[in-house]
């Protein structure tokens, strides 16, 4: 990342007061960790989690990945958090520190289609993480919950033709007791999928999904789920892709 990339990257981060921090040997920076506080219903409750953490390539097995992780634990518990993740990553490392397996997740795709589901919709005007926290996420949460809302904000998004192309529609859709905070990200003929809710994802829900999608133009969705979810909701008609691991402590 060049300097001038990385200073409205930091900008943004501390904007939106999100804990980057780095590692210094003799006065130079050889390493950085980025951590997002985020709000879920248990057992994740109020966490810390770290989406970044990397040291220069040629200075490893000095202590610096432990030191920033050590400061990060410090962090979450100042924080006063109930839980902390980390980045699918090296398990050997994050062993060390006592964080174990927490749930596996997996990247499933699902056709839009037509359904014949009654539901209300709503343009979502997306801004502060407030308005989602302390909801569930699950859908999309491949880091935090608070690092994906962040990520799909306008105000992350960079004047890059390519990015220009991405139609990006954030909804609220109720359906019975069922209210879904969405956002539908990428070009025709897929869309990514990020949903936050007020309660337990149901399949009806799932339903609406993929009608919206399909009335938005698009032939399918892709979805990050818990991997016991994708289960419990698709059964058979989802095709797997792939799969990572969540650690917590």
């Amino acid at each position: 990342m060049s300097v001038e990339t990385c200073a409205i990257h930091l900008n943004r981060l501390l904007l939106a007061g999100h804990y980057p921090r780095v590692a210094e040997l003799d006065g130079q920076v050889l390493g950085e960790a980025e951590l997002f506080l985020s709000e879920e219903p248990p057992p994740l409750g109020r966490y810390l989690s770290l989406s970044v953490i990397y040291v220069h390539r040629d200075h490893h097995g000095r202590g610096l990945g432990s030191a920033l992780m050590r400061a990060a634990l410090e962090l979450a518990a100042e924080l006063e958090c109930d839980s902390f993740t980390v980045y699918p990553g090296v398990p050997d490392f994050y062993d060390r520190f006592g964080l174990k397996p927490f749930m596996t997740c997996v990247q499933v795709t699902i056709p839009c289609q037509p359904e014949w589901i009654a539901y209300e919709v709503e343009a979502l005007e997306q801004g502060d993480y407030k308005l989602v926290a302390g909801l569930a996420m699950p859908i999309g949460r491949y880091v935090s919950a608070c690092q994906e809302w962040e990520r799909e904000r306008p105000l992350n998004q960079l004047a890059f033709e390519e990015l220009k192309r991405i139609q990006r529609v954030p909804l609220r859709l109720e359906m019975d007791s069922e209210v879904l905070y969405v956002v539908f990200t990428g070009k025709a003929p897929s869309a990514a999928v990020r949903a936050w809710t007020e309660g337990e994802l149901s399949e009806k829900g799932i339903h609406v999904l993929q009608d919206r999608g399909h009335r938005l133009g698009f032939e399918s969705l892709e979805l990050f789920m818990e991997e016991r979810d994708a289960h419990r909701l698709l059964g058979e008609k989802a095709v797997r892709e792939s799969s990572f691991e969540w650690r917590c402590g």
